[in-house]
């Protein structure tokens, strides 16, 4: 195996020895108001999906017209939001400036936005990832059911709500990492192998929290629809480990990685 290749597999798996606990925001998760929580969860997403409509339009305008390039740039501008919130959490603790509200709003107009992307480039054939359809897929499902029923849902299910919303927050800060690659090329090792750590601490090592509280809870659910958000938490949990799989597979040399595509201008 190439030198740098052992390198990545041993920062990989160092996070097996993890043994501290993930910062949360569980006093956030419980008596949050709700009815100022939704007007703060759609106006953030509309702002986010807003945005990222607006700067790719403009990155098609003046850059060049690589769809995928652009949705690279947006992407990696709105992950910001969701780096800011964790490493605030980490450094701070809770509360964060962002509120559950925030968050999950922002988690709806960024997978809002990327939906909308994403069909375009599997209709233009610039990309067909179903995988991604699919996880976008599920994101709008729980978008969908905030706008619909979060503000009749039982008190005691919120928790739930609040429980997914934080995961998915979680692991949008590894799309930053993701889509840096794109855009620092001169030094691929290091943009690799800080998405591929970022990746696994955000969606792995950080999820098995969520995934022990979870498990741990007394199910005390009161609304169907509040099972339906907690299965596709599950779908997006499972989505998580395959792709994690696959980055480790790469860090193996058991698979190549995907060609990066050009951002230069066309």
């Amino acid at each position: 195996m190439d030198p740098k290749g052992v390198l990545l597999v041993a920062a990989l798996l160092s996070l097996a020895v993890y043994t501290g606990e993930t910062p949360l925001q569980t006093e956030a998760w419980v008596g949050y108001d709700r009815d100022a929580g939704i007007i703060v969860f759609m106006k953030v997403a509309a702002a986010c999906c807003g945005f990222g409509l607006i700067v790719q339009t403009l990155w098609l305008t003046f850059v060049n017209k690589s769809l995928l390039s652009a949705n690279n740039f947006v992407q990696l501008c709105l992950s910001l939001l969701f780096c800011y919130n964790w490493v605030w959490l980490i450094f701070n603790g809770s509360p964060t400036p962002l509120s559950i509200g925030f968050q999950s709003g922002a988690c709806a107009g960024y997978e809002l936005y990327s939906t909308i992307s994403e069909v375009k480039m599997y209709i233009t054939g610039e990309q067909k990832r179903v995988d991604m359809l699919l996880h976008h897929g599920l994101c709008i499902l729980f978008t969908a059911a905030t706008l619909y029923i979060y503000p009749r849902v039982a008190t005691a299910d919120l928790y739930y709500w609040h429980l997914v919303w934080d995961s998915i927050s979680r692991t949008l800060v590894s799309n930053f990492a993701l889509n840096l690659r794109y855009f620092v090329t001169s030094v691929p090792f290091a943009t690799n192998a800080f998405f591929a750590w970022t990746f696994l601490w955000v969606r792995w090592v950080e999820q098995f929290t969520f995934t022990r509280i979870l498990v741990n809870s007394p199910f005390d659910i009161k609304d169907h629809i509040t099972w339906v958000v907690v299965a596709g938490w599950v779908g997006l949990t499972v989505l998580n480990l395959y792709w994690g799989i696959a980055v480790l597979k790469i860090g193996l040399g058991m698979k190549k990685p995907e060609k990066q595509k050009s951002t230069k201008s066309e």
